[in-house]
């Protein structure tokens, strides 16, 4: 039978030092300890030592013979599966020997006689942590387990003298006192911040430890330096300062200020010691001035260069570039041949002539990684090392495997520390291109990173669970050829606490406390023990015994044993301090903080705790009365009323009865205190509508029912809802509401339901006395899950396939969702593409069964034509009738053999270049459409002219190496401008594939020849004129190519022509305008061709004068009137003209209609009239009218505002644009008409117009 976690707590009284402590329930007695054996919820096992740690107890360790037949007899009984069970013993590191174990609970080493192992081999074995574990036999004895991470049951121990820990509420500082203030509540000192190792990197004017501290009285605070009692004060150093916690040293040296620093902080009610932290300098020598030897490798052949020795502080602050004269700094991460290691030594996996030269390494200091305070100058240092000369001599050989160098793979830092970012370096001498990859013994997650071509694999923050074998490989895929090696990473660790010191507040007479604390590290870390900051060591009376990291205090004395203890844990890397304070209370039992409630309300049938929680040191005896008699409490389970071990009183199935007064007197050593409450028994309650079973698809809505009837002139109801067991936490869990009144209330909505929706609702009516609860089952459907297993088969008997074809199995998924499987989707995605694509889509299920398969849910299925020479991953998507399913894990690689290309080279042209080339042009293959390594290219080509006349006429060709998507050939500057038919043929290490071919590719032009004749200039108007030249015939022999356009240069007459500006026009005309221009001013203008190539020879210049300005003055005084039945007669005041204006040569009435813009509009000549009739108009349409002058400057200043008129019938008009003056029919006769040249309104009674206003 399972047993819950539950602890229902027996009688215990810690009243005095006499007293005997009994287990609790659940716990099993023996030999004065107690034993918690917990089977469920099992636990992995850093969260099996917690649970037993929350309740002062720990993980068991068996130190005698007799407990070891205790738990196996015990286990035996109890467990009938026969599992294995946690302890607390651990293989000991720290001694060096094989087979050492450990009590990590206790820190005692497990002696060679208590040999309780399954086998006598069984402590060889790899592993780390002891467990029970049972056999077939009934037997249990020790095994080693290396999963740690697997959820085992355990067993929890804790002496009979320490059980007031399980039960003992939780007490803080002001247990016992009445102080409203909690910042006036007495403690001792508690680090907020602690000083962290500093180092300053090159130079800085100040730099600052700090320390910070909780506690009342205010903690002061000492710093002191190497391990010393010499304080460090202003008085000892003027540069010194301290300010509160924090310590500043102004214009730090190293001579003088670097050490060991540790800070203190200090009240009346206790010390504490902070971790020692390390001041450091980090300074750059200087490089040595002895030149070092050439280098001179082989060409083709690897080679390395050593960065000359350089001296640092701290040589983690060094980091290196290489620089190649004259001033060219390396780019490993485009130069993929070229590798700057962390150490500082430069490599080439293979070099060629191109590599010679003098090179020099750079060293700079920077702020490395890790959990440390840098400080120093915004500049950091550099220093460049002498030149030294990389000679390459004679040809080498040809292709060159790869071949991992010795010292790979190399570790930066070389002993990496937990919380640092550390890097693995990886490098092969070989023939490029060399593609690197990494196996990890830990799934990788986003703190692992790639770069430098995968040659560096970079851990953030690294921890001590990323120790472990990597291993690189180095590959040459072309050569079928490569080089592996691995590394045994292992992180260490300052000292870091896992199990802290916790503040004690215990009785007066405790017989014992255990204090424990635990650290992880690497080296193992020594433990220390201090009291208000003095080193604790063990009493000669046995009441002090410090071991590791295990404290006992018996027989606790508040005179002797209050104060401020720390536990310290020490390896090579540091110090780290956990501090807690020790607090023995005297109290008189009181209820200040907690009196009782005047009254509760139970119901009938149920069950009711009433409380009595007062504060009392030592523990005190409880006393329960009913109206003034004093009750029978019994400490049996079965006792309908009954008293807890922490002294509440528990009624089992109330009855109107037991409605009255209860009293809770509470007594100890220093007096006694008495609290009542009233007991009023109700009526139950019950739900009358209960949630039904309900299916819903997924997306969508669902909805519970629940309702409940009870007491509503005492109690109040509340409706409580739980998934699983769980309560729904309606705050923050955005799919759950709750039903709305007054239909729906008590009722749970679950909104976008998804599959991990479904399952078993409770919907609980609860009262302030009692509760009622219902279930329902939700089912939710949809598109089925993941289909399981997918992956890539060889070559099946039976199957014909192509060597382009993949065979693909996988497993039905576990859940369908309530739809039965219909059919498959698989996609795959190639190693060059990071986008899933569809390769089979909506295959029917009956078309994946395997013949002669007995599995039914096993499925297969050939995916054909996949691209030769790439990688492909795979999934497979199942659909069913209520949609597509999420896709399934994908498939490792799965490489298809490589083969000539079959995919002709898309966009084969090209034109243009330089002078005498011919320039073709294509769409490379995309990688995937490469079909394998060594893609390239044939070029062909031939004179079109030559081919038409003879279809035999030989090719040109070039074979061009890569990935690129051009080629320029040089075939002579009298081949300017000819067509030339081209191919392109795209081949790999396999073999050639199929042309892509144009017959119409021209050379490049060479520059026009052609000259401009006939140029004249003339004036258009105030700011352009008008330059024309004879027709430029487009020939080949004339433009040396095609005719693109003409530039016109233009300069003003005192300006030279080195200053003009140029208009260009594209295309073959024989004029150009040329705007912009100063009215009233001479201009020079010359004319030249230009096609692609460039610009043909200039013309001679010519010079003209722009005219005068158009008239600045507009019309004014537009009036408007009818005429006839299609027209109007305008009417306004002229204009005259000025000196520096062109003479006034007429009027123009320019209309448009509402509907279009003024570049639409149509103009009215009426030379120099000042009046004019526009013909043409239409009923029913809206006009604008501007009037203007014109000379020959060009049209004059527009009239303003716009006029605006119609012939009548409806318009449509928004009034806010503008005034509107309404005129009715003039005597001739002619329709009506208005305006909008005023705001004057009159009758519409005359109107023959309808206007309707938007």
């Amino acid at each position: 039978m399972m047993m819950l976690l539950l602890i229902v707590l027996q009688t215990l009284l810690l009243g005095v030092a006499s007293q005997v402590y009994e287990c609790p329930s659940s716990w099993v007695p023996s030999e004065g300890r107690c034993y918690l054996f917990v089977f469920d919820p099992m636990e992995v096992y850093e969260q099996a030592k917690q649970r037993c740690q929350r309740d002062g107890a720990d993980l068991l360790s068996i130190e005698t013979f007799s407990e070891n037949t205790f738990i196996t007899s015990y286990l035996r009984n109890v467990d009938q599966l026969r599992g294995e069970w946690y302890t607390s013993g651990e293989r000991d590191t720290t001694t060096g020997v094989s087979g050492m174990f450990l009590w990590r609970s206790t820190g005692q080493s497990i002696p060679e006689e208590l040999n309780f192992w399954i086998t006598p081999n069984e402590k060889l074995k790899a592993g780390r942590n002891i467990v029970y574990r049972g056999q077939s036999t009934g037997q249990y004895s020790w095994a080693i387990v290396s999963d740690t991470s697997t959820k085992r049951p355990f067993i929890c121990e804790i002496s009979q003298s320490e059980v007031y820990r399980i039960f003992q509420d939780d007490r803080g500082f002001d247990y016992g006192l009445d102080i409203k203030d909690p910042n006036l509540i007495p403690r001792g000192p508690k680090w907020r911040v602690e000083a962290k190792d500093t180092i300053i990197i090159g130079e800085s004017s100040l730099v600052y430890l700090e320390c910070d501290a909780d506690g009342y009285p205010v903690p002061t605070f000492t710093w002191t330096r190497n391990n010393s009692q010499d304080v460090v004060t202003p008085a000892l150093n003027t540069r010194y300062t301290i300010t509160n916690g924090r310590l500043t040293i102004q214009n730090p040296r190293e001579v003088a200020d670097a050490g060991v620093y540790q800070c203190s902080a200090m009240n009346s009610i206790g010390s504490i010691l902070g971790s020692p932290v390390r001041l450091s300098f980090a300074n750059l020598g200087e490089f040595s001035n002895v030149v070092s030897a050439p280098v001179t490798p082989k060409e083709y052949q690897g080679a390395a260069i050593d960065c000359p020795t350089i001296n640092s502080g701290y040589a983690r602050a060094i980091r290196y570039q290489w620089l190649k004269f004259p001033n060219q700094f390396l780019r490993p991460e485009l130069n993929t041949y070229q590798f700057i290691s962390y150490n500082g030594k430069l490599y080439f996996s293979e070099v060629t002539r191109v590599d010679e030269g003098t090179y020099f390494c750079v060293a700079t200091l920077t702020a490395p990684s890790g959990d440390l305070n840098y400080v120093g100058s915004s500049q950091m240092p550099s220093r460049t090392s002498k030149g030294i000369v990389l000679s390459v001599l004679g040809q080498g050989a040809g292709d060159i495997s790869p071949v991992i160098q010795n010292g790979f793979i190399s570790v930066y830092p070389a002993q990496p520390q937990k919380g640092e970012t550390i890097h693995l370096e990886c490098f092969a001498y070989g023939t490029s291109p060399l593609i690197y990859s990494w196996t990890t013994p830990v799934p990788q997650d986003e703190r692992y990173s790639f770069s430098l071509n995968n040659r560096v694999l970079t851990i953030q923050n690294v921890t001590m669970e990323d120790s472990g074998t990597y291993s690189c490989k180095a590959e040459n895929k072309r050569l079928q050829a490569s080089d592996s090696k691995s590394y045994t990473l292992l992180v260490e660790a300052k000292p870091y606490f896992v199990l802290g010191l916790n503040d004690q507040h215990l009785d007066v007479g405790t017989k014992q406390l255990t204090w424990r604390c635990e650290a992880r590290g690497l080296p193992y870390p020594v433990y220390v023990w201090y009291k208000n900051g003095k080193l604790l060591v063990n009493a000669s009376n046995g009441d002090i015994s410090v071991y590791k990291n295990t404290l006992i205090i018996r027989n606790v004395d508040k005179a002797r044993d209050e104060g401020v203890y720390q536990c310290s844990a020490t390896n090579t890397y540091g110090t780290a301090m956990t501090s807690g304070q020790l607090q023995v209370l005297s109290i008189k039992p009181n209820f200040f903080k907690n009196p009782m409630e005047p009254m509760i309300i139970g119901a009938e049938g149920g069950n009711i705790t009433i409380l009595c929680q007062p504060e009392a040191a030592p523990f005190p005896i409880y006393t329960w009365k009913l109206n003034g008699n004093v009750l029978n409490t019994p400490e049996d389970t079965s006792a309908r009323v009954r008293k807890l071990k922490n002294g509440n009183l528990v009624i089992s199935m109330m009855t109107r009865s037991d409605e009255g007064t209860y009293s809770c007197r509470v007594e100890n050593s220093l007096g006694f205190a008495e609290g009542s409450t009233f007991l009023s028994v109700q009526a139950s309650t019950k739900i009358f509508q209960a949630p039904a079973n309900t299916y819903v698809l997924v997306n969508e809505t669902a909805f519970l029912y629940c309702k409940a009837s009870y007491n509503q002139a005492v109690l109040d109801l509340i409706y409580e809802w739980r998934f699983n067991g769980r309560v729904i936490d309606f705050e923050t869990d955005r799919f759950y509401a709750r039903g709305t009144p007054p239909d729906n209330t008590g009722g749970l909505y679950i909104r976008r339901t998804q599959y991990d929706h479904e399952g078993q609702y409770t919907c609980v009516a609860r009262t302030q006395v009692d509760f009622d609860e219902a279930q329902a089952q939700l089912i939710v459907n949809g598109p089925p899950g993941e289909p399981a297993g997918v992956y890539s088969v060889d070559l099946l008997q039976g199957l014909s396939i192509n060597a382009t074809d993949v065979v693909l199995r996988w497993t039905d998924p576990l859940q369908i969702h309530g739809g039965n499987i219909e059919s498959y989707i698989i996609d795959g995605m190639t190693n060059y593409t990071n986008k899933w694509i569809i390769l089979a889509a909506y295959v029917a299920q009956a078309d994946t069964i395997i013949q002669g398969q007995t599995d039914s849910q096993k499925r297969q299925f050939i995916i054909r034509f996949l691209k030769p020479g790439s990688a492909y991953k795979f999934r497979v998507r199942a659909v069913n009738r209520y949609g597509v399913g999420v896709p399934s894990a994908e498939t490792k690689w799965r490489t298809i053999n490589g083969a000539k290309p079959v995919r002709i080279p898309d966009n084969v042209g090209g034109g243009g270049g330089s002078v005498g080339t011919l320039r073709i042009t294509w769409t490379p293959l995309p990688p995937e459409d490469q079909n394998g390594y060594g893609i390239g290219y044939r070029i062909r080509w031939r004179k079109q002219a030559e081919a038409l006349r003879n279809p035999q006429t030989k090719w040109d060709e070039i074979v061009i190496n890569g990935d690129v998507g051009e080629h320029s050939q040089t075939i002579g500057r009298d081949n300017f401008y000819l067509p030339y038919q081209v191919e392109v043929i795209p081949r790999n290490m396999y073999g050639e594939g199929p042309p892509g071919r144009n017959d119409s590719v021209y050379s490049a032009e060479d520059m026009p020849i052609a000259i401009p004749i006939g140029v004249y200039v003339d004036n258009f108007n105030e700011s352009a004129l008008i330059v024309t030249w004879d027709p430029i015939p487009d020939t080949r022999e004339i433009m040396r190519g095609k005719l693109a356009g003409f530039k016109v240069i233009y300069w003003r007459e005192n300006e030279t022509e080195s200053r003009g500006r140029q208009a260009i026009f594209y295309g073959n005309m024989e004029q150009a305008l040329i705007i912009g221009l100063m009215p009233n001013s001479w201009y020079y203008a010359s004319v030249l061709v230009f096609n692609h190539a460039g610009n043909g020879l200039k013309s001679l210049s010519y010079k003209q004068k722009t005219d005068k300005s158009a008239p600045k003055l507009y019309p004014t005084e537009v009036y408007v009137s009818p005429y006839g039945p299609n027209s109007v007669k305008v009417v306004f005041r002229g204009v005259i003209t000025r000196v520096h204006e062109e003479q006034l040569l007429g009027y123009k009435l320019r209309y448009w209609k509402d509907s279009d813009d003024i570049r639409n509009a149509e103009d009215v000549d009426v030379e120099r009239q000042n009046d004019g009739i526009i013909y043409g108009l239409q009923s029913d349409t809206l006009y604008h009218l501007r009037v203007l002058a014109y000379s020959l400057g060009g049209d004059g200043a527009k009239s303003s505002p716009t006029v605006l008129f119609t012939l009548g019938g409806q318009v449509r008009y928004d009034p806010t644009v503008s005034d509107v003056q309404y005129l009715t029919s003039d005597n001739s006769g002619g329709p009506s008409i208005w305006t909008s040249t005023s705001a004057i309104f009159s009758t519409l009674s005359l109107l023959l117009l309808c206007l309707t206003l938007l």
